[in-house]
């Protein structure tokens, strides 16, 4: 039980993460779908040289990469080999996982809780009386509804992490991995 006790409340404060390896070489396909997800969000830009930039992404394409600064609402456009990562935190995906998280946790937690805490009602019951069947129904209830309504707020304020990692040309590992792919496809494509 003391590890239960220990371990909700770490599920609570956990955050959801995605990476996607982005190099020179990749398709048109992976920068319409950036342009998509990230158009107008507003994003924290790493430089290579490791300078931390808050942005509004305007365009990403293979070559070049276009935003507007937080402070100052510059358009700024660089080359994508000086990126070196784009963060995005999606707020409200993280409150409604969080929240179903917390519930679903919650519930669970409260109804075993409520089942092994409880037995039958004998005479002596003063403030409430529960059979294992409402006690579990109760504080699977109460559980559910505290602990869902905290993953609300812990996945609202840490997000879901959208990691862009850009490779150069120089990342040896990336250029073999996009030529495999690349010969897969054309193997395909002749078959």
């Amino acid at each position: 039980m003391k590890h239960l006790i220990v371990f909700l409340p770490l599920l609570l404060i956990m955050g959801c993460a995605h990476t996607k390896n982005i190099s020179p070489h990749s398709s048109q396909q992976v920068f319409n779908k950036m342009n998509k997800t990230l158009a107008r969000k507003t994003v924290n830009v790493t430089m290579v040289s490791g300078e931390p930039v808050k942005a509004k992404i305007l365009h990403i394409a293979p070559d070049s990469l276009r935003w507007t600064t937080e402070e100052t609402g510059d358009t700024v456009v660089v080359a994508t080999s000086e990126v070196k990562k784009i963060v995005w935190i999606n707020h409200a995906e993280g409150a409604t996982a969080g929240f179903f998280f917390g519930l679903i946790g919650g519930v669970a937690t409260g109804a075993l809780i409520g089942y092994l805490g409880t037995d039958d009602p004998g005479e002596d019951c003063f403030l409430y009386c529960f059979d294992r069947k409402d006690g579990a129904v109760m504080l699977g209830f109460v559980f559910g509804a505290i602990s869902g309504v905290g993953g609300l707020l812990a996945g609202s304020k840490n997000g879901v992490h959208y990691t862009y990692r850009f490779q150069s040309t120089d990342d040896k590992s990336s250029l073999i991995q996009d030529r495999n792919l690349k010969n897969k496809a054309s193997l395909t494509q002749s078959k």
